[in-house]
């Protein structure tokens, strides 16, 4: 990251963590690029796979460890995507509705409106396998700061 590293966590290849929505999305930015909307961040973790997971869990995603692990030192997913399940929740650009998707249109949904929350989607390494999976999402304040939260960048700024 530009600036100060917030991660508890730091080395070379670790994933940034302790990083607020907020500051995610100010980096995105300033790399000129934008935090995946939930529709797109599923897409590129499923990888074209229906599955909860596309793989064994133990050879594709961190989880129930004591902290992040080195990015890569699981399989990738179809697409070669690393860490799309556990090691960080990852932060996109959408507000969170734990009912949206009981309502949303069925393909390239929008997101809901403005709420309390935005989403976070995969997991993290402190969580059991029932948590770390494509379809798990969540809800965080966008200034909320935990160890288990981190992001990737996406596509272009629109």
């Amino acid at each position: 990251m530009k600036g100060t590293n917030p991660s508890r966590v730091r080395g070379d290849n670790l994933p940034v963590e302790t990083v607020t929505w907020t500051d995610a999305d100010a980096y995105c930015r300033a790399v000129d690029m934008r935090l995946p909307t939930e529709a797109e961040w599923e897409y590129a973790a499923r990888a074209g796979n229906t599955n909860q997971r596309y793989g064994d869990i133990d050879k594709i995603a961190v989880y129930a460890a004591n902290r992040t692990e080195a990015v890569g030192s699981k399989l990738p997913n179809a697409w070669d995507l690393y860490d799309t399940m556990g090691n960080v929740w990852e932060w996109t650009n959408d507000w969170y509705d734990k009912d949206y998707y009981k309502k949303s249109p069925k393909e390239d949904p929008p997101g809901p409106g403005s709420t309390r929350f935005k989403t976070v989607r995969g997991g993290s390494w402190g969580y059991n396998p029932l948590i770390v999976r494509v379809s798990v999402r969540n809800g965080g304040v966008p200034a909320y700061r935990n160890s288990r939260f981190g992001f990737r960048c996406a596509g272009e700024l629109h």
